[in-house]
């Protein structure tokens, strides 16, 4: 059970500036990029310092892609600033850009995945949308992610096959479109095959369902970076 100290270490925040975060809409991972920005910066009684995308990459698990559409955004709408390499949080929000409207988000994306005339799972209305707002994942997928949620749940049924209600809870599906929309099919496949061999395991959060791989999503890969490193894992358990 983790259970986090102050004498560890803590990061200083103004309570202003944890206001004026609370009203602004950012996707999660933009989220993720100014938490990060906090740790390496603040955590360390900095205000500004050389932090590349890898570090981000490594402390969150996001794809360096996402990682780099984040800091473009925050970029654009002045929450972050960067000069001669060295990137900081802009403290002075009322410099702060809104979103504009055609800047789409994931909560945005989440409505407008359904095709047209998808029956819902939770009753038998017929959803009609204009299909040319259909979406996929990276723009290679056929299929919307609403459609491959069935595949995620798949996968999970895999690491614990007695559970079989993961499609008829709304939470659990909610959480597989979430970690579609963030990962990709092919970065949730990854772990969910790797986690019977680590569920037990020193250092692994106990994962099954989709809501805790979505909650622990960074605490899994921290936890398979520290036991690369220490070596702690087998030849016949490597992990990835």
């Amino acid at each position: 059970m983790a259970s986090p100290q102050l004498e560890n270490g803590y990061t200083r925040l103004a309570n202003e500036i944890l206001e004026a975060l609370s009203t602004v809409q950012m996707s999660g991972t933009e989220w993720q990029f100014v938490m990060c920005l906090f740790r390496k910066t603040y955590g360390f009684n900095k205000k500004e310092d050389w932090i590349t995308g890898s570090q981000i990459v490594l402390m969150t698990g996001l794809k360096k892609e996402r990682v780099s559409e984040a800091k473009k955004r925050l970029l654009e709408r002045k929450i972050v600033t960067e000069k001669r390499n060295n990137i900081s949080f802009q403290k002075d929000y009322e410099q702060w850009v809104e979103l504009r409207k055609s800047v789409t988000g994931v909560t945005e994306k989440r409505n407008k995945v359904l095709r047209k005339s998808v029956n819902t799972i939770d009753n038998k209305d017929t959803i009609t949308k204009d299909t040319s707002e259909e979406t996929s994942h990276d723009n290679k997928n056929p299929m919307t992610n609403e459609n491959l949620i069935p595949e995620v749940i798949k996968l999970f049924e895999a690491v614990d096959a007695k559970n079989k209600t993961y499609y008829r809870n709304t939470t659990q599906r909610s959480a597989c479109l979430f970690l579609l929309e963030e990962y990709g099919l092919a970065e949730i496949q990854k772990r969910t095959t790797v986690l019977p061999k680590t569920n037990g395991m020193p250092f692994f959060p106990n994962i099954t369902t989709p809501c805790q791989l979505r909650d622990k999503w960074v605490q899994l890969n921290n936890a398979i970076s520290r036991a690369k490193t220490e070596r702690q894992t087998k030849s016949d358990n490597v992990i990835w």
